[in-house]
């Protein structure tokens, strides 16, 4: 009789454990929705991974969810708001926060809407939009941007930046993170600290380079280059003027 007990005890803990801990996470809000004749978007997240993409047609469409332990329901609250041509998407949560909390947010703009990101804890990604103003601030997670037009400003705390096949003026800045950018038709300013940028095929720009803690890598860049640097500095075969 003893060793039964002593046998099925631990069994019963890893049970209950495991029980416990694959229930703990759970859908605390989903929101989908779509609005018309808007100008401007306004995100801002926490804890959520956003994808913002082109689409064809006239609406800007949104569908997110966010998830978290149990305890948490009916605190998180996706909100929106419609001011004249603005749009403006907000997660409202408690002021602290513990345990496991994510989520995903899906952003569709039509051709020539402007942007404004401010995201926390997640990711952003960003593909084919073109506007009059495209930004895009991450706080602890990465930025990938591509196929973007207009003015472009992309900046990353504690995350790397990775940008290709841009049309306009591009701003890249990073704190603890690496800057990879290519295929830019535009005048580029960049600046890292604590990481590397590497640059390739820019044609026809201006372009600023600031870096401190990390390296500087260039491959066919094509026009004025300002460069300041407090590192080795490497380059490949490109044409510039130093101003």
């Amino acid at each position: 009789m003893k060793k039964l007990i002593f046998s099925f005890f631990p069994i019963v803990l890893v049970a209950l454990f495991t029980s416990g801990f694959v229930s703990a996470q759970t859908i605390l809000e989903s929101k989908k929705f779509e609005a018309e004749s808007i100008k401007k978007v306004e995100v801002k997240g926490s804890f959520v991974n956003i994808w913002v993409t082109s689409r064809s047609g006239s609406m800007v469409t949104f569908d997110g969810e966010i998830e978290g332990p149990q305890r948490y329901k009916g605190d998180f609250e996706i909100k929106s708001e419609l001011n004249g041509s603005t749009l403006k998407i907000w997660l409202e949560r408690p002021r602290n926060v513990y345990g496991n909390i994510k989520g995903k947010w899906d952003i569709g703009l039509p051709e020539g809407t402007e942007l404004l990101v401010n995201n926390s804890s997640g990711n952003v990604k960003a593909s084919g939009l073109s506007g009059e103003e495209i930004a895009i601030n991450c706080s602890s997670g990465n930025i990938e941007a591509n196929n973007l037009t207009g003015n472009i400003t992309l900046k990353a705390s504690s995350g790397n930046i990775s940008a290709f096949g841009f049309e306009g003026n591009v701003s890249l800045k990073a704190s603890s993170g690496n800057i990879s950018i290519s295929d830019v038709t535009g005048n580029v300013d960049c600046k890292t600290s604590s990481g590397n940028i590497r640059i390739k095929d820019l044609r026809k720009t201006f372009l600023t380079a600031l870096a401190s803690s990390g390296e500087i890598y260039m491959n066919e860049v094509e026009g004025k280059l300002s460069v300041k640097i407090t590192i080795p500095f490497k380059s490949d075969v490109f044409t510039f003027d130093v101003t």
